[in-house]
């Protein structure tokens, strides 16, 4: 079957804009000061937890299950201190380095919890695309609080998508998960960064 190139580039320009990553707020956001929570220069962030043993919800197994923890931590570890920073310029940036590990108690604590990862990978996706197609949610309780008091600032539950095709998306579902981590530095870098004062 002949397809015109107009329609072709047509068709290919909607997938391009279907296939874009996202963050966004699921509940409505408090009436908080932003600069309250731009003023820290110092975050200190917590571990996000996807369950080590929810392997089996994404397809692994006994045998690679490993390979499901080892996307926990390089995205803890490695990719999501690489993510906030890169939306946080000028911020001093710790992150939890095992999912036990409390954040330090000063400057801004950034923490997380009740978060799942929902794999939503479409038919007709999945046939132009094979195992690079999907569009991933991250729901996940993001909490912000002062680490000298102890008082929270603000507190909602964010929802990050990510899809195939784009940033690391195209690598497949790991790309995918990445791509929610980072996301999720984005929203949190618009929240906090730059003091608006300045």
């Amino acid at each position: 079957m002949f397809i015109p190139l107009k329609k072709l580039f047509l068709f290919m320009v909607i997938m391009g804009i279907a296939c874009l990553s996202s963050a966004a707020v699921a509940a409505p956001k408090p009436v908080v000061p932003l600069d309250k929570l731009k003023q820290y220069q110092e975050i200190n962030v917590g571990w996000v937890d996807l369950g080590e043993d929810n392997y089996k919800l994404y397809g692994y197994d006994e045998s690679n299950k490993k390979e499901w923890k080892e996307l926990l931590d390089g995205n803890n570890l490695e990719n999501f201190p690489k993510f906030l920073k890169g939306y946080l310029p000028g911020k001093t940036i710790n992150t939890a380095k095992s999912i036990n590990e409390t954040p330090a108690a000063k400057g801004l604590v950034i923490t997380f919890s009740k978060a799942i990862y929902t794999q939503q990978t479409s038919s007709v996706a999945q046939s132009l695309f094979g195992i690079f197609a999907g569009s991933d949610a991250l729901d996940v309780a993001v909490r912000y609080t002062d680490g000298q008091t102890g008082v929270e600032i603000y507190s909602t539950m964010v929802n990050v998508t990510s899809r195939a095709g784009t940033s690391y998306g195209s690598m497949g579902f790991g790309g995918r998960v990445t791509n929610t981590f980072d996301n999720l530095a984005n929203y949190i870098g618009e929240n906090i960064g730059k003091n608006i004062n300045e």
